[in-house]
């Protein structure tokens, strides 16, 4: 072969293998986006496979998926292959948890199911976000969200969870800012004016009450740390006492979580008794005796009735109503606001955060 042409075929070769060079970076780049895709879709998958170990689902079904996925983390992997078996095993698994779950009609099933995956999806950015101290909350959502079996509810359990915890803003707030009050999130209007110096939404409403907004108010109770004994009786005896006295129910449901979190049978250091943790000297004078101190009705019903009437003492000024009810009345006309006490302070502050979280989740 003569020079020239020997050198043509090696120019030739050269620029062959450049243009192979140059379209390898983009091929890898494209299966290693596909990979990922892939990961992240098994990932969501994973929970909704049963959590329990000795679960007849999550033994036929979470080995192959964990199969798939550790093919699919292996640089050599055939990603197109093991996107089709993904989808295989999604197929599978759905026909298989309808005949678990009852559901008859697919579509309905795939919402359901899309739903649950969120809010699981969003449990885990709990858990990120709560550590330790979270344990108990993240059960009681993935317990929640176990127990419901319609869109619907479940749409609105994400939205009311994410608001409790603060996860994100909700939906109608996002012009607004969010102040954090100990472990309390305020989502109000955007402003240099903190929680507890803001003036108190218009109210009674007693017009937002509804089963949906029942739930919503009990998951944001149970979320809190309220006993789950009697938060639902509790809440719809609030919600039907109110109304004597033109108050808000969310100002008295914040109250008795500050106060006793829910506990009828709670007894503080000091003598206060019951679910408002009512003083046993002002609770005479309400009428109560005895064992009336424990029970959740008769409790409320007075202590709901001593809200109303410090509110009406100082003049619908909500602060100085909870200031009193945690330190007397005498204390607040004594300094003419909230007294300096540290307690009363942070009481303060705390309910009346939580009273304007609850009244958003209700009413907004």
């Amino acid at each position: 072969m003569r020079p020239a042409a020997i050198l043509t075929c090696a120019w030739f070769l050269l620029g062959s293998s450049a243009a192979v060079q140059a379209q390898a970076p983009a091929a890898i780049q494209d299966v290693s986006a596909k990979r990922e895709t892939l990961l992240k879709s098994i990932s969501k998958w994973k929970v909704l496979v049963p959590e329990a170990k000795d679960n007849e689902v999550r033994k036929a079904f979470l080995p192959e998926l964990e199969r798939i996925e550790a093919e699919a983390r292996k640089p050599e992997a055939n990603i197109p292959e093991l996107e089709k078996e993904f989808v295989l095993w999604k197929n599978f698994f759905f026909l298989e948890m309808q005949s678990v779950e009852g559901f008859k009609d697919s579509k309905a099933f795939i919402e359901i199911e899309t739903e649950r995956m969120r809010a699981l999806l969003a449990v885990r950015q709990l858990e990120t976000k709560a550590g330790a101290e979270g344990v108990q909350r993240v059960s009681f959502w993935k317990a929640r969200i176990s127990e419901v079996k319609d869109a619907l509810t479940l749409r609105q359990l994400y939205d009311n969870m994410r608001v409790v915890e603060n996860l994100v803003r909700p939906e109608s707030s996002r012009n607004q800012s969010e102040y954090r009050t100990g472990s309390v999130a305020y989502t109000g209007p955007a402003s240099a004016i903190r929680p507890e110096q803001a003036a108190p939404p218009p109210y009674p409403r007693t017009d937002g009450f509804s089963a949906g907004t029942f739930a919503t108010v009990k998951d944001y109770l149970l979320a809190r740390g309220a006993a789950p004994g009697v938060v639902g009786q509790t809440v719809q005896l609030v919600w039907d006492e109110v109304k004597r006295y033109a108050m808000d129910p969310t100002l008295v449901l914040a109250l008795i979580l500050q106060e006793s979190g829910y506990n009828p049978k709670a007894q503080s250091g000091v003598g206060a008794k019951g679910l408002m943790q009512i003083m046993p000297s002002t609770g005479q004078g309400l009428g109560l005796r005895g064992s009336d101190f424990y029970d959740p009705v008769k409790n409320v019903k007075a202590g709901i009735r001593y809200l109303a009437e410090m509110l009406s003492r100082f003049n619908g000024d909500v602060k100085k109503a909870l200031a009193a009810y945690n330190a007397g009345p005498g204390a607040v006309e004594k300094y003419n606001g909230v007294p300096p006490y540290k307690e009363t302070k942070g009481y303060v502050k705390t309910v009346y955060a939580t009273y304007l979280q609850l009244y958003s989740l209700v009413f907004n």
